[in-house]
């Protein structure tokens, strides 16, 4: 008899099986930190998840200051600021001036000196360092109580010379004395006496003469 091919036969779909056991609790993978930053792991087969691990490392070093950097546009210039006070009104070596010869201020200007008013000239300092000198005068017993008598070299400033009377002789002196005369220049290059009566003989004097 010939075979016949009927292809493939599905039936029915059958009643659901029964359900199965429980299958074993796998293993599980748990992470750990130690001090030092490590991760290690170790197997677990616990059904509990592991606790909470704080894997941030302490505050590592100050690293090294990096390179400056590019300097920036520069700003705009800023408002004028107020008027400062007055300088000191210096003369230096540096200072500009058409005044030759010495300067003299007055607490506001500055001025050339004038030679033999606001300084000593040459002939004025070798005047006064000149040594003294000495002039010979006779007061007569005829001239009276009061008598002017040349003397070259004398003159009005009492601040600017020493006069000194000395009588030659202890007879002069003691006639000097009794006269009572007092010496006095009223005008350059002359002395006045004034005594108290005229001498009784003539008197020698020598005037010293020293200018300061």
């Amino acid at each position: 008899m010939p075979k016949i091919d009927l292809g493939k036969v599905v039936g029915p779909t059958g009643e659901t099986g029964a359900r199965g056991e429980k299958g074993d609790a796998g293993d599980v993978w748990v992470p750990a930190i130690d001090a030092e930053g490590n991760v290690t792991w170790a197997k677990n087969a616990g059904t509990q998840p592991p606790a909470t691990v704080n894997i941030r490392g302490p505050q590592g070093e100050k690293g090294d200051d990096g390179a400056p950097g590019k300097d920036g546009a520069a700003g705009a210039a800023g408002a004028t600021g107020p008027q400062g006070p007055a300088g000191p009104n210096t003369v230096s070596t540096s200072t500009s001036t058409n005044i030759t010869g010495i300067l003299k201020g007055d607490g506001k200007t500055v001025a050339a000196a004038a030679a033999g008013t606001d300084y000593a000239t040459v002939a004025q300092v070798n005047a006064r360092a000149a040594k003294p000198t000495t002039v010979t005068l006779t007061l007569k017993a005829s001239g009276g109580a009061a008598q002017t008598l040349d003397c070259a070299g004398t003159v009005v400033d009492p601040l600017a010379q020493i006069i000194s009377i000395c009588p030659r002789s202890k007879a002069d002196f003691d006639a000097y004395c009794a006269a009572g005369f007092f010496a006095s220049v009223d005008a350059a290059n002359r002395i006045t006496f004034t005594g108290k009566s005229a001498p009784t003989a003539d008197i020698t004097v020598d005037v010293g003469i020293q200018n300061v």
